[in-house]
């Protein structure tokens, strides 16, 4: 699927510290994965965009959070409830909400602690 590839692309240009283009290649990646309705790609896409330009960009971490609360929710309930453990998705963002709070990102913060306590 072209998102995965460019979703690689993307890490890879971050690892060579190309952020802009790295950041550049995962929104197009994530748009391509929300055009295919693909939401387990979107959710691991949304995820890396959020994890390295959530800081500079909080509406990646807005776009996470909605990302994967519509994966989870797509999932029959024996199988979300697996997945979330495994993933780790409320830790995740749990971590995210502190780090926009240190940043002063209210906004940010409200939704990723609201995600995070629906994904519990």
């Amino acid at each position: 699927e072209e998102a995965w590839g460019r979703r690689i692309l993307a890490a890879a240009l971050m690892a060579r510290g190309q952020g802009a283009e790295a950041r550049a290649e995962g929104g197009r990646a994530l748009a391509l994965a929300e055009e295919s309705d693909l939401w387990g790609i979107h959710w691991q896409i949304a995820e890396f965009l959020a994890e390295h330009f959530g800081a500079a960009a909080p509406e990646f971490w807005r776009t996470a959070a909605a990302s994967v609360e519509r994966y989870a929710d797509a999932m029959d309930y024996s199988e979300r409830g697996e997945f979330l453990k495994r993933a780790g998705v409320s830790a995740t963002l749990l971590d995210w909400a502190e780090r926009a709070r240190e940043a002063g990102l209210l906004d940010a913060v409200r939704s990723l602690e609201g995600a995070a306590r629906i994904l519990s």
